[in-house]
């Protein structure tokens, strides 16, 4: 039997099943033996608080498991909250009870650490199994990410989606198997931009990658307006960028959008999207809805000048176009105040920064070019197909004055 841990201990093979029947606060070092077992009590919590560190030291010959009380209802959670781990070769089976939190929010692994902007590596996990779990199999949040060297972690048969995380993580996310859960998906909680004063969760320092990992990207949850934000400044850093691997899909809940830069204006843009796919492994951006439709999703919005690294490239935009309250520089089309797009482009870009690219099913406009300046033509290299308005809208020139007939391809 333990209770909290205030200084260093070793639960060793022999001394198995150790189990851990109340809330169990560790601020000192454990380190769990190669083939120990270790029991949780139903709704019970393990915070590695700071000072504590949790090394849990399988071997592939000799794993370890953390698992439920024989015959008990779910654990909760080990919550990294001022502490850090390395898990390797272990199996954690039958956690994630919500408790009293909203269920998106709950997961076996709770990593946190930091903010979106200060983020600490707290977790390595080496050949980790989470199983069965009453909710998501891993939770990155409030800064809290994954170790670099972090490999093969498997999520199967949880109640919800394999991993939930805040972007800025996403990308300590390793190759693994997140398949046979509720949802495969991964979750983005996408809750809007880090400002001085409000904390969103967006990119906002560095660059993060989103790799495909065999299964597509959630961009919202049921408690957030799935707002993905890329936008620097808030630390010094002039710029962030999200980068996409070919392959990736990305579906976006009803309203959601990809914000590159938080508002519009004509300053050069502090945020950067690299989506940058191959023809025979396009990058999709897709609606979440069960049966899709025209507008479901607000779309793709570069919000400043477009940084030079910015690039759309073999990608699908499908679904998107809904209707907006933000207008633009472009020309109005058919009296509208208000040219919604797939694409908008709100600063002069540097050339044809959306290339080889699919816009399907639009509820508005392909690519809304809402700016001053001379012209750039989307239409050579890109496909429009179904979209309800102009392939691209038109700009104002640099008086911002828009031609007699405001031509609409």
């Amino acid at each position: 039997m333990h209770s909290s841990v205030t200084a260093p201990e070793t639960w060793t093979a022999a001394g198995s099943p150790h189990d851990l029947a109340y809330d169990t606060e560790i601020t000192a070092a454990v380190t769990i033996e190669p083939c120990a077992v270790v029991t949780i009590a139903a709704g019970k919590t393990i915070t590695v608080a700071a000072g504590g560190i949790l090394v849990a030291a399988g071997t592939a010959d000799q794993p370890i498991s953390i698992g439920a009380e024989p015959g008990a209802a779910p654990w909760a959670s080990i919550r990294f909250i001022g502490g850090t781990g390395k898990l390797a070769y272990t199996t954690l089976d039958h956690g994630g009870d919500p408790l009293n939190s909203g269920p998106q929010y709950a997961a076996v692994l709770d990593v946190r650490g930091g903010s979106d902007i200060t983020k600490l590596q707290v977790l390595e996990l080496d050949h980790v199994t989470v199983s069965a779990s009453a909710s998501q199999g891993l939770y990155l949040n409030t800064g809290g990410q994954l170790t670099d060297s972090s490999t093969t972690l498997t999520v199967t048969g949880s109640v919800g989606a394999p991993i939930h995380s805040w972007t800025s993580a996403a990308g300590t996310i390793p190759f693994g198997s997140y398949t046979g859960n509720g949802s495969d998906v991964i979750i983005l909680s996408a809750m809007g931009c880090s400002t001085a004063g409000a904390v969103g969760e967006g990119v906002s320092n560095g660059t993060v990658t989103l790799h495909q990992l065999g299964v597509p990207y959630l961009v919202g949850h049921s408690a957030s307006a799935g707002d993905l934000c890329v936008t620097g400044g808030p630390t010094g850093n002039p710029l962030a960028t999200l980068v996409i691997e070919a392959g990736v899909t990305m579906r976006f809940k009803r309203g959601g959008q990809m914000r590159i830069d938080q508002f519009e204006g004509t300053a050069p843009a502090t945020g950067a999207l690299v989506a940058v796919g191959t023809a025979a492994a396009p990058i999709v951006f897709t609606s979440a809805q069960p049966t899709p439709g025209a507008g479901d999703w607000n779309g793709i919005w570069l919000l400043a000048v477009p940084n030079a690294s910015t690039k759309i490239a073999y990608a699908k935009v499908e679904y998107a176009g809904a209707a907006s309250v933000t207008g633009s520089a472009s020309c109005p089309i058919s009296s509208s105040a208000i040219n919604d797009a797939a694409i908008r482009i709100f600063g002069p870009p540097s050339g044809e920064i959306v290339t080889n690219t699919t816009i399907s099913d639009c509820a508005s406009n392909g690519i809304d070019r809402g700016y001053q300046g001379p012209p750039t033509d989307f239409l050579p290299t890109n496909t429009f197909t179904n979209v309800a308005g102009c392939k691209e809208t038109y700009p104002k020139d640099t008086n911002g004055a828009c031609p007699t007939s405001v031509p609409c391809p």
